[in-house]
């Protein structure tokens, strides 16, 4: 299920549109889930028809070659190491990667379910990644979560590059394009995304739309803006042209098609993006949030508020701080970013205070 250990595995549902479910949906599958212990027969004689699709990554994959410059990217003969954690990746990401030219070492390839490494594609478990890009001089290196809906960059120095940078890199390589899909140029991202993708935005003169966090809420809020992309900072690029949802394919190939047309090494790319200092903390929490809330408005009156999803406070150096509950555990989570390391720790650390810690 997702970056998380296999024995929390589960299903995730897909509905018209190509879209994951939404809170109501969810709603309604649960009140139905009988449904899901009756036979197959049953199913299909009580709701429809039933079909097996075997060939849906062949179709997906000619969809992303269709998005991006083929040519560009075929002549660059990028050599690219990939780490498929031994899931759903483990095919389909070689014969996309291929089939833009690409020279293709893959690690943790073999599609068995029995992760090679803690599953999250965070640094601490990126390290054999890191040292197989170095070995064999690659380009790049890519690593998934097992259902390859997140993706992680390496530079070519084998440096495991934050997670935010996936989005604002795809980002740079949609608004760049020299023929951008039609429905115009805005983008979307969560209200616990980096604030890079709304430097990028500016830069390309268009907006940078923020929604409650959860890709289905990125979905909707693109949908109701009619954005031309969107995603979350864990690595979850949106591209609707290709994909509803969050999609490590559609990611790679974005960010190779920018490599290509810059004709630049990824360091290079990356220098060229504003760097802020960025925090993510989670502390046990069972209080009162809104009073925590009201203390730290309190403590920053001057600070633009947003509460459509917690509490989230901009301030003008443009640093920023989002306090909110977990939708599974009995903690908080508290995220923010700063121009400087002393600016989100002392930010950090008022908002302890306010939650007593």
């Amino acid at each position: 299920a997702s970056h998380n250990p296999i024995e929390y595995n589960g299903l995730k549902f897909i509905v018209r549109g190509g879209r994951f479910t939404n809170e109501t949906e969810v709603a309604e599958l649960l009140r139905t889930q009988d449904l899901l212990g009756q036979t197959v027969d049953k199913v299909q004689e009580g709701l429809g028809v039933i079909e097996v699709e075997t060939c849906a990554g062949d179709g997906h994959v000619a969809k992303i070659l269709d998005s991006v410059d083929n040519e560009k990217i075929r002549a660059k003969k990028f050599h690219v190491v990939v780490d498929a954690i031994n899931a759903s990746g483990a095919v389909i990401t070689p014969t996309l990667l291929r089939k833009l030219g690409a020279e293709v070492t893959v690690i943790n390839g073999e599609q068995t379910g029995k992760f090679a490494h803690e599953p999250e594609p965070l640094p601490k478990n990126l390290g054999a990644l890191g040292d197989k890009v170095r070995e064999v001089g690659a380009n790049v290196g890519f690593a998934l979560d097992p259902d390859a809906d997140r993706l992680v960059i390496v530079d070519e120095t084998g440096t495991i590059l934050c997670e935010e940078l996936t989005l604002a890199l795809s980002f740079l390589s949609i608004l760049g394009s020299a023929n951008p899909p039609a429905g115009g140029g805005d983008i979307v991202i969560n209200l616990s995304t980096s604030r890079i993708n709304e430097d990028i935005a500016e830069k390309f003169g268009t907006r940078c739309f923020r929604s409650k966090v959860g890709e289905a809420n990125v979905m909707g809020k693109i949908s109701e803006v009619h954005a031309i992309a969107g995603g979350e900072g864990g690595g979850g690029v949106i591209y609707p042209s290709i994909n509803a949802a969050r999609d490590s394919l559609t990611g790679m190939a974005l960010i190779l098609d920018l490599m290509a047309r810059e004709d630049k090494k990824l360091t290079e790319i990356v220098a060229t993006i504003p760097q802020y200092e960025m925090r993510k903390d989670k502390f046990p929490f069972a209080g009162d949030l809104p009073k925590v809330y009201a203390a730290i408005r309190e403590v920053f009156p001057d600070a633009e508020a947003n509460t459509d999803d917690g509490l989230r406070l901009a301030f003008p150096d443009k640093s920023w701080i989002h306090l909110r509950p977990s939708n599974t555990e009995p903690i908080v989570r508290l995220i923010g970013e700063a121009p400087t390391r002393e600016r989100i720790d002392s930010l950090f650390a008022t908002c302890g205070k306010c939650l007593g810690k």
